[in-house]
């Protein structure tokens, strides 16, 4: 089979319109008990500052029905009075992580900003990913140099 590249135009009204669609609180709500094809649990997540930038990292396990195939990692910074200042993203370590597996993510930004609060979602195949996450690791402070917060 081949795979041709995906080219995504997004006009700019509309990009703030999909960040904040996939970061939605109902995005982050979901429980097992209501499991959809793509849904995760965050087992860790730390933040880290230091000379390479800011590092995102974590650990989660698939809850959903089905493989993660292509997962995208999504993070953002906003300021004390919610605006966003600062988006970016990576992928999880393994590929395809199927139905209760875990896995690692990892987004290193080196030109984020160095305060800000860190929020976290995923997105599979174009479309939000149902995340649980305790309450400690929703959203992390990053603090200065090689700061860890869990």
């Amino acid at each position: 089979m081949t795979r041709l590249p995906l080219i995504v135009v997004i006009l700019p009204g509309l990009a703030a319109l999909a960040a904040a669609q996939v970061f939605a609180p109902t995005a982050r709500a979901e429980t097992a008990a209501s499991s959809p094809d793509y849904s995760v649990r965050v087992l860790s997540q730390s933040v880290k500052r230091g000379v390479g930038g800011l590092v995102i990292q974590g650990r989660l396990r698939n809850i959903g029905r089905r493989p993660l195939t292509y997962t995208q990692v999504l993070s953002r910074l906003t300021d004390s009075a919610g605006r966003q200042i600062f988006e970016g993203h990576g992928y999880l370590t393994i590929s395809p992580l199927p139905p209760g597996a875990a896995a690692e993510f990892r987004v290193c930004e080196p030109d984020a900003p160095t305060t800000g609060k860190v929020e976290v979602a995923f997105r599979e195949r174009g479309q939000a990913v149902a995340t649980e996450m305790p309450r400690a690791l929703r959203t992390a402070q990053v603090v200065s140099q090689s700061t860890t917060v869990r």
